[in-house]
């Protein structure tokens, strides 16, 4: 009866989210500048790269494999971590609350048919290639039963201009729009905030320019070796000569029958005195190949990834590669995390939750050493007596032992407990001196 109560209450809204129809490219706008940077038009031109046409949107961003690398990199990062409902201790104390109905909202299923990490993945993807990521929180009885994402195309952010709180207007199927608040809605921004102070922007939109010319010089690479990796040149013709429009019609087609990889090595019958000169600038005096490199350095840049992680070895060295992927979890992944566990934590708890409960994200695999390394730093800790042998067990997927839940120093043969957490004896009270006159 609640799973059907759960989905008449589901039909009246998630059902009937309805995009409006936008273009999912938009154009970019023509760089500016008085020097020849790299994304000028000029310099394109100078290596026969036609970008007019190339336009910037979600779609024709991802045919770009740094940008595709990029995104799936973040969003399949954080859909893999697990999220959890932590409840506070004394102290810094804190333990995971199983039994809160947001774990399994969390951890399992987000609703019937999309996995909780599923949609995390698809609300960071959302959010890199539009700006903003949306999911809705639908309750029964006031108590969140499923996560629903949004198509972001479809949703609106109102902000109040006198307190800057946001509200999200929804397009849905019978045309009007439908207004939602702050607990309503999971709202994961992009790496960039808007003007308002409220939506994000898109990081393709940021780098547009760096992605227009990637996708050129792919294009360009495409078309190079589709005409058998030739070098672009010109017919000469001795002064004087004339070419009527038959004989030119006649020369341009035996020409272009050697075009093509299946074609190479041929060679083409020249005539009137015609000779072939190669253009000076072609991809290899270009260095393609380091243009290409660039390129993903600077998609590296504008979505917060090492470059590394997006296939540049370039400047990657089996004694950095550990430092820079925890510099990505410390500033590329970060953010993402604790922007997810906001909006997570206005949706799924309570204000009188807030008070004794929050939501973290679980990174300590994205930062596991190799065996040899752990065990070194197990073996530290129980020293120390900061962990016990179940705990670190734990840590290794490993079931708990009778005897693994003391903090005495596996490494002495007394079994004592270590020095830090040793309780000194009481001491004797001082013998008091008698007072004067008695």
């Amino acid at each position: 009866m609640a799973k059907r109560k759960k989905h008449k209450a589901l039909a009246t809204m998630a059902g009937d989210v309805l995009p409006p129809a936008l273009a999912l490219d938009e154009k970019a706008a023509p760089a500016a500048g008085g020097t020849l940077a790299y994304h000028d038009e000029d310099l394109f031109r100078i290596f026969g790269i036609e970008t007019t046409s190339i336009n910037v949107g979600p779609r024709s961003a991802l045919e770009l494999t740094a940008v595709s690398a990029a995104v799936r990199l973040l969003s399949e990062t954080a859909g893999g971590l697990k999220f959890h409902v932590y409840k506070r201790g004394d102290g810094e104390a804190r333990e995971i609350d199983r039994e809160h109905p947001a774990e399994a909202l969390l951890n399992e299923d987000a609703n019937d048919w999309t996995a909780a990490g599923d949609l995390r993945a698809l609300l960071v993807s959302d959010a890199l290639l539009h700006g903003n990521g949306y999911a809705f929180a639908n309750r029964v009885e006031g108590r969140v039963v499923e996560l629903l994402r949004l198509d972001p195309r479809a949703v609106s952010i109102v902000v109040d201009q006198l307190t800057g709180e946001p509200s999200f207007e929804v397009s849905v199927v019978t045309g009007g729009r439908r207004v939602y608040g702050v607990r309503d809605i999971i709202h994961l921004r992009g790496p960039h905030l808007d003007v308002d102070g409220v939506s994000g922007l898109a990081a393709i939109k940021v780098a547009a320019n760096a992605i227009r010319f990637g996708l050129a010089l792919q294009r360009h690479g495409v078309n190079l070796f589709e005409r058998g990796a030739r070098p672009g040149g010109v017919l000469m013709t001795p002064a004087g000569t004339r070419i009527d429009a038959e004989t030119r019609a006649r020369m341009k087609a035996s020409w272009r029958a050697y075009e093509g990889s299946a074609n190479a090595g041929g060679t083409p019958l020249l005539e009137q005195g015609t000779a072939y000169q190669p253009f000076t600038f072609n991809s290899t005096d270009a260095q393609f190949l380091e243009l290409l490199r660039f390129i993903v350095d600077d998609i590296s840049r504008a979505f917060g990834v090492p470059a590394h992680m997006l296939g540049e070895m370039g400047r990657a060295t089996w004694a950095n590669v550990g430092e820079l992927g925890r510099e990505f979890l410390a500033y590329g992944l970060s953010p993402w995390l604790t922007r997810l566990e906001a909006g997570y934590r206005r949706v799924l708890l309570s204000p009188d939750e807030r008070a004794e409960r929050f939501i973290e994200a679980e990174t300590d695999g994205l930062i596991s050493a190799d065996i040899k390394s752990r065990a070194e730093a197990y073996s530290l800790m129980r020293a120390a007596g900061v962990v016990t042998g179940n705990e670190c067990r734990a840590r290794e997927n490993l079931p708990a032992r009778p005897d693994g839940d003391s903090l005495s120093n596996p490494n002495t043969t007394s079994g004592a407990e270590p020095e830090g957490r040793k309780v000194p004896p009481p001491s004797e009270p001082a013998e008091q001196e008698p007072a004067d006159g008695e």
